[in-house]
């Protein structure tokens, strides 16, 4: 099953108890939770990007030296060369690339800055880097695997009760829908620093280190 809004969106609501006619979360406030947690996962959990792919390789042109990052890749930690032939020749040597901008900007300023030695030789260049996870279906998307899903839910679960706890009115509506857990606002503290703590743990579990980037100006 794709791990989408669809789906992600009724496990959110059945662990807040907000399954059916919401009073307490918005259906898209939670949404936004969900999209937020899965943002969040940068850097600490990333996206291994597929080297192999065609919309990750770079084509060199001779005299352009600066090349706009592949929509998606937001870190570069190897950049492999392949010539005009379609030979492989593996990794480019320190000091002749380096990423620059701002890859996270609304409209991404980064490129990679490669040697005009390289840039002159032809061929194209192969990326090995880091993306983020996101909550787009199709070719296009990059969907959480299965084993990120209790970390994103339990972040979304934790800040939807932060949201509550500051609001008066929604923790009365809260109560309301759910009076066999009719709690104080000290217990609904207790569930706030619950839900952190799950998610710190499930944090611990996941964080993935990404590959040093050996490169410096050319």
């Amino acid at each position: 099953m794709a791990n989408d809004i669809d789906t992600l969106l009724p496990a959110l609501e059945r662990a807040l108890r907000d399954e059916s006619d919401p009073q307490t979360w918005m259906n898209q406030e939670k949404a936004d939770l969900i999209r937020w947690a899965i943002a969040d996962l940068w850097p600490r959990v990333s996206r291994e990007i597929d080297q192999t792919a065609t919309a990750n390789k770079i084509t060199l042109v001779a005299g352009t030296y600066f090349y706009a990052l592949p929509a998606g890749v937001l870190a570069v930690s190897r950049v492999d060369y392949v010539d005009g032939q379609s030979n492989e020749a593996g990794p480019l040597a320190p000091g002749s690339w380096e990423v620059t901008g701002d890859p996270l900007a609304a409209t991404s300023t980064a490129k990679l800055h490669i040697a005009p030695s390289v840039a002159e030789a032809g061929g194209s260049l192969r990326l090995i880097g880091y993306g983020r996870y996101d909550l787009v279906t199709g070719a296009s998307g990059n969907l959480i695997p299965d084993e990120l899903v209790p970390l994103v839910l339990a972040t979304a679960r934790a800040e939807a009760y932060r949201r509550m706890g500051s609001d008066r009115a929604r923790f009365e509506a809260w109560l309301t829908r759910n009076q066999v857990e009719n709690i104080s606002i000290n217990e609904l503290v207790i569930l706030i620093n619950e839900a952190d703590s799950e998610a710190e743990r499930l944090w611990r579990r996941h964080k993935k280190w990404q590959r040093p980037v050996p490169a410096r100006h050319p």
